[in-house]
């Protein structure tokens, strides 16, 4: 989805996070990992697998399903990318 950031005004291909932040409607991938960078490091440890936050954003995998109930505000949008097509490395 290429287009304009909501948070930097960058021409990017985006990240729609509509249904997830409210007023923010898509942002470029940069902005995207900072503006859940916080968020993310407060979820967390998964309370079946016991991974952490940091292991999480370092290695990019999910180590068990209940993680993705822990993770959720934060994988949410990138997984509906992933399922339209559109995410870009």
């Amino acid at each position: 989805m290429p287009g304009l950031c909501s948070l930097c005004g960058a021409d990017s291909r985006l990240i729609d996070l509509s249904a997830d932040a409210g007023e923010i409607s898509v942002v470029c991938k940069p902005c995207y990992i900072a503006h859940y960078s916080a968020t993310l490091r407060l979820l967390g440890p998964c309370d079946t697998c016991g991974m952490t936050s940091q292991e999480f954003e370092q290695g990019g995998l999910l180590g068990c399903p209940t993680c993705y109930e822990v993770y959720e505000p934060v994988v949410r949008p990138l997984l509906r990318e992933l399922a339209s097509g559109r995410a870009s490395s």
